[in-house]
């Protein structure tokens, strides 16, 4: 009955997690106590042997009373835990514990329906329990679980084709190689709830790491922990299902910060929190690599999380699906501020992205939302502040398919950036200021990069007449290190870098360590340089590409290795990696004993790559003798480092021994502790080794380096690698745009096999400027030298036209292929652009750096025409002369030119007047030489000094100059010189030993120029010279007749400063002289009443003289009067005040044939006399007059 009944609450527990969330494991699990069938246990005994006593000797439950410690002495035979074989059997630990003191684990349950309740497990070896019965169903309840290890799988929990139910449970620092707490396998089923995970000591994978079956998460946390790899959960293969979680505080040293997943995965995660989750490399908190299945978020809050690329989520492939979810504050360093997604249909709906960011803005492209070939629909969401590199903020595509509605972006720059993608964007869109940029392009094939200088010492330890029965090159120090590729198909990589490490110590004598990592992600089909369909696994031609394309190699510092990611930010480090310029094919072997050509590339180029097929060792693989031998017909799967052979290695050491003896020896990729320290044997006669099957590869490949050309720039039109060759194509061609000056240096392609004739013209900007030919020295890449170097310059056209065997092309890169540029040709003369086809020849141009020239010339300080010239050497890269060339010196706007002799020197003269002064020399290169151009100072010192002088009239102020000689020196005493002022010359005297001479300023006041002349070289050097009056303030008077209006002057003294009172001032007013004195404040003024008119004034002091205007203006105005005889009318007389305004209430004399009569002027100051004069055609003159002021007007009379 309880084993049915446990079935049940299982199967219900199961179906109600997957499809809503689970209620209180309380009322899921079924409490087995029943006092009838309870062993009360003796508190005496307390260890592994006791404990085991009286668990054989319970019923159906167990109840402790005390703690069990492991005891080596009495325990020895519980080392791999105490077998608990019981079924329907509950262990109560009624909260002791049982501690395996680090020696031994606790439990092997066989049994079915076992329970763990209110139980301490701590110190574990090699795990805490495992659960091994298949089909059983197993309970932890109220269980901790902490400070357990495991060197095989997990330091807590071990399940196999069973299932679990776990409830109110701790596992706390734990740690095994798979998982830290538990481990369970494909026919698992998995439901933890109300549990806490927490890390301590770091482990390589997760707390929970399953392979297949299915996995419920509910109500539990992930805290404080640190791994390598998927810190909480990771899976590959089955059904995972994370509810109502909380994972805090999670770091990962690689990928997938919080949760893995791979392979075939159904992923939901449903009202979860994500807080401060770290990556050092792909995927924050999900790292999702699934070919079928999909991941689904909802109601879920991402915060603070960081990773590389993806601080939220990276996914490769499959379907990913957002709903109603919050990322706010989280940061990639490279690209993906939240999400990563690469070939995967992604589908956002009512989600909010907040001040999400990418440290490395200043990438050329990507965002905080990275979306790469795929369909991708964002819905109903929000985006403010989100920012990512310079051509992408908040969303960013590339070959993908967007459609956005009814989204909401501000403050995030770009709200969308896309490369080679489409867009379906609705109306209901809002993008405030955000900016929207689509359909752009992005060509980068061209690699601009100073490679490591390689010295070449040809390191070859060994010598042989004949090939040796038994060579290996580990003997000879020329293999680097065994690595470990771990859980990833990067096998191609560690054989590539394998090969290439060996073939560089052959070489240079210098082990060096490259980045796998990078090998391996560049050339996947999640890197736009990659190549499409390769998602781990390669070929062989796939690490040749990354190599011959200038990829790298990298050292593995810049990119370690990750056996989880699979995305590596696109390294260019100028003196980091080394260019590969030369490969050597193989050709498959004809038999088993057709070993020659491999044999002799070993000696002489190194260890290289070679495929095999891997699987199925037990059954050909003997695991003593590290020897495999596989007679079957399956197609190769692992790529290996061939470092050797032994002829006589004996056929009987293989499982199932060969038909001859003779082996390969062979450095895998699976850690030192695999095969003998990570090498093996390989029979000749393995039929998956490079035999002609068309299973295999057509060649394998050695690198060769004996070309030490220090090439800046690869101009390729080509990525990923090479696909095959064309016959159809004897001609092929690129065509290429400078991106500085350079030289066209070598070309390099591909040729199927050696002694193939070849032919080649290079063009530039039109015109055939160079052609070779040659036969092929091997089949491989080869890149040819020119015998003659070719210059360009920035942006010129240039192309080169191959005839060859056979055109070696690209065409599955993820590279977009540019039309015109790359063509193929049956007969050279009718081409077709080859982009049409999504295809590319390779056919790359390496050029170096024009060879520099050193112009040399050094600032000049000078006196006026001493003779000094200008001087320039010009010298090659070497530092020797280069005669007979032109230079250009510029110089104050005038050019010239002048040819170096033999000594590379050149000059010209300086007879500049003073002043500071920019020459430029330039050099225009020819042949192989650069342009140059350097620019220097010349200062031209003057001979004359003066200064500009500012003097009060007739002060003691003199001018002074001093005259020097070419080298600075004054001129003697005595030495007439020659001053010119308004074009008076005067002749004076150098007085004493500074080169000083004098002239004395008796100018009046006014400002004029000064020249000084010298004696010896004509220099003339000028100066200002400000006379200032003493009579100053003066200024024109305007007034009217008698107000209070006077002419005022000040007076200076001879220091410039206001004289006191008493000084005499004289005034002169046509001829009128008045002497005034100043008062106190230095000033003198006159009374100026004076008739209306206009008068010149000229005040005068000490000789010092300044005039001024004075205007009068007259109070009285009136106009002349013409009356009809017999009729009464007026005259009248319009008086104004001092200042202009009418002046009332005053008396105004009128005087006609003397007679005088009175008048008083009314508001508007007029003053009115009555005419009643006269016969017809009388005149009378009528005069004004008014306080001394007197007009006169003109009265007629006419009928």
């Amino acid at each position: 009955m309880i084993n049915i009944n446990k079935s049940i609450v299982f199967s219900l527990i199961l179906l109600i997690l997957l499809t809503v969330s689970a209620v209180s494991a309380e009322e899921n699990i079924t409490d087995f106590t029943t006092e009838g069938n309870l062993l009360k246990v003796d508190s005496s005994n307390d260890n592994f042997n006791d404990l085991n006593n009286e668990i054989n000797g319970s019923l159906n439950e167990l109840k402790l009373t005390h703690d069990y410690v492991y005891d080596e002495g009495n325990d020895i035979n519980f080392t791999d835990g105490i077998n608990v074989s019981k079924s329907n059997f509950l262990l109560d630990g009624n909260g002791y514990s049982i501690d395996g003191n680090g020696k031994a684990r606790i439990f092997n349950i066989i049994g079915n329906n076992v329970t763990l309740k209110n139980l301490i497990i701590k110190n574990a070896l090699n795990g805490a329990v495992s659960f091994v019965q298949p089909n059983a169903e197993y309970y932890l309840d109220n269980v901790t679980i902490q400070n357990s290890s495991s060197k095989y799988a997990s330091g807590g929990i071990e399940l196999n084709a069973t299932n679990l139910v776990v409830n109110n449970s701790k596992f706390i620092s734990n740690t095994g190689t798979k998982s830290s707490d538990i481990f369970f396998n494909e026919k698992c089923n998995v439901i933890v709830l109300n549990s806490t995970f927490e890390g301590g000591i770091e482990s390589k994978w997760s707390h929970i790491y399953f392979s297949g079956g299915a996995l419920i998460v509910d109500s539990s946390t992930f805290a404080n922990s640190r791994s390598s790899y998927a810190n909480a959960i990771y899976g590959e293969d089955g059904r995972v299902t994370v509810r109502n979680t909380k994972f805090r505080n999670l770091t990962v040293l690689n990928s997938a910060g919080a949760i893995g997943v791979k392979y075939a995965v159904n992923l939901t995660v449903e009202d979860c929190e994500f807080t401060n989750i770290t990556s050092g490399k792909d995927g924050g908190v999900i790292f999702a690599d699934i070919d079928q299945g999909y991941v689904t978020i909802t109601n879920s809050k991402f915060h603070g999380c960081f990773a590389a690329f993806g601080s939220a989520v990276m996914q490769l492939r499959a379907e990913l699906n957002i709903i109603n979810s919050t990322f706010e504050d989280n940061i990639a360093m490279y690209d993906g501020g939240v999400l990563w997604t690469s070939y995967a249909d992604v589908s956002i709906e009512n989600s909010t992205f907040k001040r999400n960011n990418v440290v490395k803005e200043d990438l050329e492209i990507g965002g905080v939302l990275y979306f790469d070939k795929g369909d991708i629909l964002i819905k109903g969401s929000t985006f403010i502040d989100n920012h990512g590199s310079n051509k992408g903020d908040a969303v960013f595509t590339y070959d993908s398919k967007l459609t956005l509605q009814n989204n909401t972006f501000k403050d995030n720059g770009n709200a969308l950036y896309s490369v080679f993608s489409t867009q379906d964007i609705a109306e209901d869109n809002k993008f405030n200021n955000d900016l929207v940029s689509v359909n752009n392009t992005f060509y980068a094939t061209i690699v601009v990069n100073d490679g490591i200088e390689l010295t070449l010492i040809n390191n070859t330890p060994y010598k042989f007449d004949t090939l040796p029965d038994k060579f290996n090159l580990k003997d000879y120090g020329l293999v680097g290190p065994v690595r470990d590729q771990g859980n990833m198909g990067a096998c191609w990589t560690f054989a590539t870098s394998g090969a290439l490490e060996s073939a560089l110590l052959k070489a240079t004598g210098k082990l060096y360590n490259f980045s796998q990592d990078n090998i391996q992600n560049t050339m996947l089909q999640y890197s736009i340089y990659g190549v499409d369909g390769i998602l781990e696994g390669a070929q062989q031609s796939t690490g040749v590409g990354y190599l011959v394309n200038w990829y790298g190699p990298y050292p593995t510092d810049l990119d370690r290795y990750d056996e989880l990611g699979k995305v590596s930010t696109h390294i260019n480090m100028a003196n980091e990696s080394i260019h590969v310029q030369d490969v050597v094919f193989f050709p498959a072997r004809q038999n088993a004993t057709d070993n020659y050509i491999f044999k002799k590339a070993l000696m002489d180029y190194g260890a290289f790559l070679v495929a095999i097929y891997a699987g199925e060792n037990s059954k050909y693989y003997n695991e003593t003798s590290a020897a495999r031998y596989y007679n079957g017909t399956k197609g190769i799967n692992h790529a290996v480092t061939l470092v050797g052979w032994d002829d006589n290695y004996p056929a009987s050491n293989f499982l199932n021994p060969p038909s001859g003896d003779g082996a390969w020896i062979i450095k895998n990729s699976w850690g030192t502790e695999w095969g003998d320290e990570g090498y093996f044997y390989l029979s000749y006669y393995d039929t998956s080794f490079n035999t002609q099957n068309p299973q295999q590869y057509p060649y394998y490949a050695a690198y060769l380096f004996n070309n030490t050309v220090p090439y800046n720039k690869n101009y390729q039109a080509d990525a990923g690698q090479l696909n095959n060759f064309v016959d159809q194509y004897k001609y092929f061609s690129n065509t290429y745009t400078a991106l500085e000056d350079d030289l066209i240096a070598a070309v390099g392609t591909y040729f199927d096999s050696e002694g193939v004739d070849y032919e080649f013209d290079i063009y530039v900007n039109g015109v055939l400027k160079h052609t070779q030919n040659g036969v092929s020295p091997f089949a491989g890449y080869h890149t040819i030298k020119l015998t003659q170097y070719i210059p360009i310059s920035a942006n010129d056209t240039f192309k080169v036209v191959f005839k060859n065997s056979s055109l070696p092309f690209e065409s599955n890169s993820r590279h977009h292929h540019k039309e015109n540029v790359s063509f193929g040709s049956v007969d050279g003369v009718n081409w077709e652009d080859l982009a049409k086809d999504n295809v590319t020849a390779i056919l790359k141009v390496y050029t170096i750096p024009m060879e520099s020239v050193i112009i040399q010339a050094e600032d000049i300080v000078m006196y006026y025409k001493n003779g000094t010239r200008f001087e320039v050497k010009l010298f090659d890269s070497q530092g020797n002369p280069f005669a007979n060339e032109n230079i250009t010196l510029s110089i104050n706007g005038v050019s010239y030119n002048r040819t170096t002799d033999e000594n590379g020197s050149a000059s010209i003269a300086i007879n500049l007047n003073p002043g500071n002064y920019t020459c430029s020399v330039s050099y225009i290169g020819r042949e192989n030489y650069t342009n140059s151009t350097v620019e220097n100072t010349i200062t031209v010192l003057s001979t004359i000094r003066g200064n500009d002088l500012v003097k009060i009239f007739r002060n003691e102020s003199q001018y002074y100059a001093t005259f020097l000689d070419g080298q600075g020196n004054p001129l003697a005493e005595g030495t007439n010189v020659t001053f010119n002022i308004n074009g008076v010359f005067y002749t004076r005297q150098v007085n004493g030993s500074e080169g000083k001479a004098k002239l004395n300023i008796n100018l009046e006041a006014g400002k004029y120029v000064i020249t000084a002349y010298h004696p010896f070289n004509n220099q003339t050097h000028s100066n200002n010279i400000t006379v200032l009056s003493r009579v100053i303030d003066n200024d024109d008077l305007v007034k009217y007749y008698r107000n209070g209006s006077q002419y005022v002057v000040t007076i200076l003294g001879a220091d410039g400063k206001v004289v006191g009172a008493g000084e005499n001032v004289t005034f002169n007013i046509n001829g009128v002289m008045y002497t005034r004195q100043t008062n106190e404040s230095g000033q003198a003024k006159l009374n100026i009443n004076l008739g209306p008119g206009n008068y010149t004034i000229t005040a005068m002091y000490n000789d010092c003289r300044v005039s001024n205007n004075i205007e009068v203006l007259p109070v009285l105005f009136a106009e002349d009067l013409v009356k009809k005889y017999g009729i009464s009318d007026q005259f009248k007389a319009l008086l104004v005040d001092g200042q202009g305004n009418p002046f009332p209430n005053q008396n105004i004399t009128f005087n006609i044939n003397g007679v005088f009569y009175q008048r008083t002027t009314n508001d508007e100051g007029y003053a009115a006399l009555n005419i009643r004069l006269g016969s017809p055609n009388d005149s009378y003159i009528i005069t004004s007059s008014f306080n001394g002021t007197n007009i006169s007007n003109k009265i007629t009379i006419v009928d």
